[in-house]
């Protein structure tokens, strides 16, 4: 099979233009250039994708900046926040209202789908006391048995 980067994107184009033309079968457009299929398949999902620049070779990753990495880290976890007993009972209220619609009623109240679709559960289950928060708490002592 091929060495990493022995095609450049000129020939690239040329063997995905060959498969998609039709006339041969993806093992023999692989067999006749020495590649892969896999390796084919992946450069006509590039070409498809992204056009002829998708064939480019790199020849380094990307790097970002400190802030870039920051704020993708800090927009990933924005939407999980501190909340109360009443908070959650008017979101599930708010979702159940509107055709348990997870999302809509996520992004109203600034939380997580994950929050809002476990609450509602726990609802449906247990009504406003499975929404208290019990963390942290320790479990009443139980009498011992004689």
């Amino acid at each position: 099979m091929s060495k990493k980067n022995e095609h450049n994107s000129a020939e690239k184009l040329t063997i995905v233009q060959a498969l998609m033309s039709g006339k041969m079968s993806r093992v023999g457009v692989a067999r006749k250039h020495n590649i892969s299929v896999s390796t084919l398949v992946k450069w006509r999902h590039q070409y498809e994708l992204y056009g002829v620049e998708g064939l480019a070779i790199r020849t380094r990753n990307n790097s970002y900046s400190a802030e870039l990495k920051l704020k993708a880290v800090q927009n990933y976890f924005t939407k999980g926040r501190t909340t109360t007993q009443q908070e959650r009972i008017d979101i599930v209220l708010y979702c159940q209202a509107h055709n348990p619609d997870y999302r809509m009623a996520a992004d109203q109240y600034q939380v997580s789908y994950h929050q809002v679709y476990q609450w509602v559960k726990k609802y449906a289950e247990g009504g406003q006391d499975a929404l208290k928060d019990g963390r942290g708490r320790r479990k009443p002592l139980e009498e011992p048995c004689y």
